[in-house]
């Protein structure tokens, strides 16, 4: 199934990355009552926060003040910081499940789960791949999956190079090899 991504959804409202979102899961044939449940959270969270700010702000803007001098007012304000984290738990989630920018997929060798390890380990974007190299992010990969072999040290250098792993010199080929060698666990 083909993901779904934004150009830049920390520039995206929190509304626009909602309706994404819902899109995303309905093609994931999620029930009509949990879509329901979505929206009724969403809606809830509208009534107290600012949908139409950016991703990226929601994070750095606060609950709104109350008056917390009575039952009520302590209740509206503890309220309303649940619905803030729920609200940052969302986007985290959207970050997490690939609606934000990422252009790894479109690189040779890299197919969704190498793309999905890549981004847990903070390499992101094709050019941090790039600037991090394919030995260090192999290591990086190779803390969270100790399965990572030299067929994922190979493609992550074939990405680099703009070229399938079978089409890497020679010499690149016994450097990860031996590199591989000394590093497996």
């Amino acid at each position: 199934m083909a993901r779904i991504t934004m150009r830049n959804s920390q520039k995206s409202t929190f509304a626009e990355v909602f309706e994404i979102y819902i899109s995303a899961v309905t093609a994931r044939g999620v029930k009509d009552k949990t879509l329901a449940t979505y929206k009724q959270h969403f809606h809830a969270i509208s009534k107290r926060l600012d949908v139409s700010l950016p991703i990226n702000r929601l994070n750095s803007t606060s609950p709104r003040q109350h008056d917390s001098s009575d039952a009520k007012g302590r209740a509206v304000r503890q309220f309303d910081q649940q619905l803030h984290t729920h609200a940052e738990m969302f986007s985290l989630v959207v970050q997490r499940r690939g609606l934000h920018k990422s252009q790894l997929s479109k690189l040779p060798n890299i197919g969704k789960a190498v793309e999905e390890q890549l981004i847990q380990v903070g390499i992101e974007t094709p050019e941090a791949l790039r600037q991090v190299g394919a030995k260090a992010a192999w290591l990086k990969i190779q803390e969270i999956d100790p399965s990572a072999c030299i067929h994922r040290l190979l493609a992550l250098e074939g990405a680099i190079q703009g070229v399938k792993k079978t089409g890497l010199s020679d010499a690149v080929k016994a450097d990860l090899k031996a590199f591989y060698q000394e590093h497996k666990l």
